[in-house]
């Protein structure tokens, strides 16, 4: 999978602010918007390599939390958590996002809370889906996430395609 390696998706400077990712996905502005809104959608393919989330909480309203959370791994587990701020269906989603990083031994690391933006444009094409996370302090950080990010699409254009062919 080279696309994975080379960022394909990520469309601004690596490591700047803000993080900004786009795909022209086959499918309609409402089924893309579901893939991110739906937990049974977001399960199969959100995260940037192989893997699942255990833990999915949507409350999709204007003020509502998300979580998302990964089981163990090197002793550590991950939790990716907001709330939606913009609820524009299907055309907007607009959350805040905090991860934070839990140890074995109790201990815990949570980023500053940054921001996310997604549009999705129907064209003849498919639906485009732009991101643009902002607000992450650290280069490191940005680095972390644009490629998460990247990863995350490859699976969400592999969950498209699947979903197509499913229904002919």
């Amino acid at each position: 999978r080279e696309r994975a390696l080379n960022l394909a998706f990520v469309k601004s400077p690596e490591g700047e602010n803000p993080i900004s990712v786009e795909g022209v996905f086959k499918a309609t502005a409402e089924r893309m918007f579901a893939a991110w809104t739906t937990p049974d959608d977001l399960k199969q393919w959100f995260g940037p390599g192989p893997g699942q989330l255990d833990l999915v909480h949507v409350d999709l309203r204007e003020g509502g939390a998300w979580r998302f959370a990964y089981g163990m791994k090197d002793g550590q587990s991950n939790e990716l958590s907001g709330a939606y701020e913009v609820i524009d269906a299907p055309r907007k989603l607009v959350f805040s996002w905090v991860h934070t990083r839990n140890f074995a031994d109790g201990r815990a690391e949570r980023t500053d809370a940054s921001k996310v933006t997604i549009t999705f444009d129907e064209g003849d094409e498919g639906t485009l889906v732009r991101l643009v996370h902002e607000a992450i302090k650290t280069r490191d950080g940005r680095l972390g996430v644009g490629g998460g990010w990247n990863g995350s699409y490859v699976r969400l254009e592999d969950f498209v395609a699947r979903q197509v062919l499913a229904a002919e």
